[in-house]
């Protein structure tokens, strides 16, 4: 197999050393290929040994350990005694949890820093179980010389990732690493189907605010054919339109714009974004008056000048806020008008 960096990745996936698998699915072929022409474009090298990036400090009581730490503990007690071992990395690719059956595949894994802390992105550690489905966001087998680094062409593993049951973004990736020799084509099905437990438990660990917001997002998007961004302290979801327009930026002039408005009600206004002027209406979803509100904003364009540094939202306040109140009194049924509020943006 080639080694060095110039050579072709699909060249290394079709020309393999005697004993290796020939692979009859395309598109494993693809990905593995893709992998390692991104690993290429990184700059690693395959040869020699690589120092992976280590940081220990993680919540070992998160809702995605919470919720896989069940469903691990039954299927690693089946497993007792076998060559195989099961990792949980977090949405960076950095291991978090670390089961073992035999004890010798122990010091193979920590010689090759296949331990909690340490992260497995592509960008580090080449194609490996961990770092290329987190990439493809889909299920990936590596197999000993697939690995696009020398260090991790001992073993092979398979990589499921774990989605979030709202936003379906990437939770997690679950992972069985073995030794090349022990790898079983029953391996990725088996995670599959944990993974689908596992899936299954965070839907039960989902808050009623963040279910409330799902389903106000999706009655919005069947009767707004514009943006929507559903914002939540724990997630955030958005249509294809909102997308295709919503920056890093905007989303926090949403959320900050969204929080400053009124806990109750409904509010129509303007506000200036990274894409121009858009007329935003704000729905909160509140399920418990001790937490902070969730928003569902849905927004259209509408004609005026660039967005500037500083951000003006104009707003037609809602009778139950404060501020409504504060500017008509108590006893007034009359509309105090629009006001303008300015939000400062970090650009």
């Amino acid at each position: 197999m080639p080694t060095s960096i110039g050579d072709s990745p699909q060249s290394a996936v079709e020309n393999r050393t005697p004993g290796a698998r020939e692979c009859d699915d395309s598109r494993l072929a693809r990905t593995i290929a893709a992998s390692w022409q991104r690993s290429s474009a990184c700059g690693l090298d395959q040869d020699g040994w690589r120092e992976l990036p280590y940081n220990s400090d993680f919540d070992d009581d998160s809702r995605l350990i919470r919720a896989t730490r069940p469903v691990l503990d039954r299927l690693v007690t089946t497993m007792a005694d076998t060559p195989n071992s099961m990792l949980l990395a977090d949405q960076q690719g950095r291991i978090v949890q670390r089961w073992v059956g035999k004890k010798s595949l122990h010091n193979n894994l920590d010689q090759a820093q296949v331990a909690p802390g340490f992260g497995f992105q592509e960008e580090f550690a080449g194609t490996n179980g961990v770092g290329t489905a987190l990439e493809e966001s889909t299920t990936v087998a590596v197999r000993g010389e697939e690995h696009y680094a020398d260090f991790l062409r001992r073993f092979s593993c398979v990589g499921v990732p774990i989605h979030h049951p709202i936003t379906h973004s990437v939770e997690g990736i679950l992972d069985l690493t073995c030794l090349a020799r022990d790898y079983n084509p029953l391996m990725p099905p088996l995670l599959v189907e944990a993974v689908r437990h596992i899936e299954t438990r965070l839907t039960q660990m989902s808050s009623p605010s963040e279910v409330a917001l799902l389903e106000e997002f999706v009655r919005t998007c069947r009767t707004h054919r514009g943006a929507v961004v559903a914002l939540h302290p724990n997630m955030i979801l958005t249509n294809p339109t909102a997308v295709q327009h919503l920056t890093p930026t905007d989303q926090a002039v949403l959320w900050e714009v969204a929080s400053t408005l009124a806990a109750g009600g409904r509010l129509d206004g303007t506000v200036d974004l990274a894409g121009g002027r858009f007329r935003l209406r704000c729905t909160p979803v509140q399920t418990n008056p001790k937490h902070l509100p969730g928003w569902c904003c849905a927004w259209t364009h509408t004609p005026g000048p660039p967005a500037a540094t500083r951000q003006w939202l104009t707003v037609v306040p809602c009778r139950r806020h404060p501020r409504y109140r504060d500017a008509v009194g108590s006893g007034s049924r009359s509309c105090p008008g629009s006001t303008t509020w300015p939000m400062q943006t970090n650009q």
